[in-house]
């Protein structure tokens, strides 16, 4: 019965050591991702934006923007003229995005 109790603690040492493992990684992706938002939130209120690409729309219109995100059916991006962040489908409202030549 000794054995059995002596197990028993090592099981619920070993979950409370996971558990603070998970806690640890799992704020350091939450502090990461809020500093990431907290930077360009101070940048797009600067105005201190480096602009990396240039949409091309369908109508041939071309506007140079700082790419925030993007997946399969929408960018995320800044323009200059605006210090907001716009929201574009890429299906039937953009024909290319080209990468500028930016050095930092």
């Amino acid at each position: 019965k000794d054995k059995l109790d002596k197990a028993k603690e090592g099981i619920k040492t070993n979950d409370f050591t996971i558990f603070i493992v998970l806690l640890m990684i799992f704020s350091v992706f939450i502090g990461m991702g809020f500093g990431r938002g907290m930077k360009a939130k101070r940048n797009l209120k600067k105005d201190k934006i480096t602009y990396t690409h240039e949409l091309v729309f369908e109508d041939n219109k071309k506007q140079n923007i700082k790419m925030l995100g993007k997946n399969s059916l929408y960018v995320f991006y800044q323009t200059e003229a605006k210090a907001s962040v716009s929201i574009s489908p890429i299906d039937g409202n953009i024909r290319t995005i080209n990468k500028l030549n930016v050095k930092k």
